[in-house]
């Protein structure tokens, strides 16, 4: 997936942030620290290094750290076809 996707965002997450990614990226990659991914239905974790697909059509993909350390998102391959391609807050907690 890395070889072939060329725009990326950095998403930072502290804490018990959570965020939607839109289906407009195609993958995401974590940087640093644990992620709690719910994709179509499915949980993941993920850390450091390693990478998940995003392309489905239908859904979006929410985010959120895994315990106590923060948590660095690379957002791959926006796609262009879409226009809603931002990442938007879900849940911040206080």
């Amino acid at each position: 997936m890395s070889g072939e996707l060329t725009n990326v965002m950095r998403v930072v997450l502290i804490g018990r942030e959570t965020f939607r990614v839109t289906r407009n990226y195609r993958g995401m990659r974590i940087r640093s620290g644990r992620a709690w991914v719910t994709l179509s239905g499915r949980d993941h974790v993920l850390k450091r290094g390693e990478e998940i697909a995003l392309q489905t059509k239908h859904d979006y993909a929410v985010v959120s750290s895994v315990g106590r350390a923060p948590v660095v998102i690379e957002l791959l391959g926006e796609a262009p076809r879409q226009s809603d391609a931002n990442l938007r807050p879900v849940v911040k907690a206080l």
